[in-house]
């Protein structure tokens, strides 16, 4: 389990593709949740693990 906030192994590959201060929320199975800025949002991103790509992304209400 990994400690909130921390660096995750997608976090270079997000950064690569315009999100600022990424941080690793939640490891599951499949995915790992990330924080993330894009422009003046705050998002929620679901990463799929090894791969890195983006399954989904939401604001950060």
């Amino acid at each position: 389990m990994s400690s909130p906030h921390a660096q995750g192994p997608c976090t270079g590959r997000l950064q690569a593709l315009g999100y600022r201060a990424v941080e690793l929320d939640a490891v599951e199975a499949h995915s790992s949740l990330y924080e993330a800025r894009r422009g003046r949002d705050e998002v929620k991103l679901m990463v799929k693990n090894g791969s890195c790509l983006v399954e989904r992304m939401w604001l950060d209400e």
